[in-house]
């Protein structure tokens, strides 16, 4: 185990990337119950090389016995992560271990709805037909925002146009989240420009002259004359999300949460690291990150790191 000695000495050097104490305690846990099960279960194993994929079903395996899907997950995760970590420095040449299939979480688990893919473009489809009115259109910008930015409901009804800084021709969304910190959401290109034409559109449908201190959600429901002074009630925007999904034929009860764990499912399927999508939903723990994933939705992506459900 002397060589994996070494290799593993990269530990705290991966450990130090992560500022969140929450973050680092969590991996620096995960990635010592995987060291503990590789001297306890490998310990002719000389390189980390050696960690193939059924090394991992078989550390999977074991977590199983003590822990729910979730935490195994997690746990996994963590390791995966360390690997690409130590790949990419040439610490290691295979690394088998990104190749683990999560742990499907039971339902009992899963309190928050969510999304597959097909559903996803089926309420993209039925909000992008549905109408021309002003309202149909704010509530195309409304799904556009929430499926590529992971906002919290209260983050979506404050975000104004001043929050939206175009630059590079990409929009950078600034957020004031949970207890007043900042984060910052790039859209992608494909993403921007959408953006661009429907607040273009909703401007010329609506007669509304929006300047930057407006919001970009406006209460237009009944065909208002003039602007919101007001940010949409959150109440009035999920019950604008969950009808929306309702008259596009999806069964599930879906809220502005299911829109961030959809965000979230489809990242983590595309393989982004659970960390990054930590930073975009805003979570200071890792592990309520990890509850937002839903591991049995189908794995069919094909994302950027800037997602474009568009």
């Amino acid at each position: 185990m002397n060589d994996i000695c070494k290799q593993v000495s990269e530990l705290e050097l991966f450990l130090s990337q992560y500022k969140n104490r929450n973050t680092y305690l969590a991996y620096k846990k995960a990635l010592t119950t995987f060291y503990a099960f590789l001297s306890s279960y490998y310990p002719a194993m000389t390189t980390l090389d050696g960690v193939t994929l059924e090394v991992m079903m078989d550390f999977q395996s074991k977590l199983i016995a003590t822990q729910k899907a979730k935490s195994i997950n997690l746990t996994t995760s963590a390791v995966r992560i360390f690997f690409d970590f130590i790949k990419e420095r040439n610490i290691i040449q295979l690394n088998q271990v990104k190749l683990l299939k999560p742990i499907p979480v039971s339902r009992r688990e899963q309190k928050i709805t969510c999304m597959n893919l097909n559903e996803t473009h089926q309420l993209i489809k039925y909000t992008n037909q549905v109408g021309q009115t002003a309202y149909d259109v704010n509530n195309k910008i409304l799904i556009l925002i929430l499926l590529n930015s992971g906002l919290r409901s209260e983050e979506m009804t404050s975000l104004k146009i001043k929050h939206m800084v175009e630059n590079n021709d990409l929009y950078t969304i600034t957020i004031l989240g949970k207890g007043g910190r900042f984060r910052y959401i790039t859209l992608s290109k494909e993403v921007t420009n959408r953006t661009k034409e429907l607040i273009n559109e909703f401007i010329i449908t609506s007669g509304f002259n929006l300047d930057e201190n407006d919001y970009l959600i406006q209460n237009c429901s009944r065909g208002e004359k003039s602007k919101s002074e007001k940010p949409l009630d959150r109440s009035c925007m999920v019950a604008r999300i969950s009808k929306l999904a309702k008259d596009a034929g999806i069964e599930k009860r879906i809220t502005t949460h299911s829109l961030r764990r959809t965000l979230a499912t489809i990242l983590y399927s595309r393989g982004t690291p659970v960390e990054n999508i930590q930073r975009i939903l805003g979570h200071d723990d890792i592990k309520t990150t990890l509850c937002y994933i839903d591991s049995e939705i189908d794995k069919e992506v094909s994302l950027k790191c800037a997602v474009n459900l568009i």
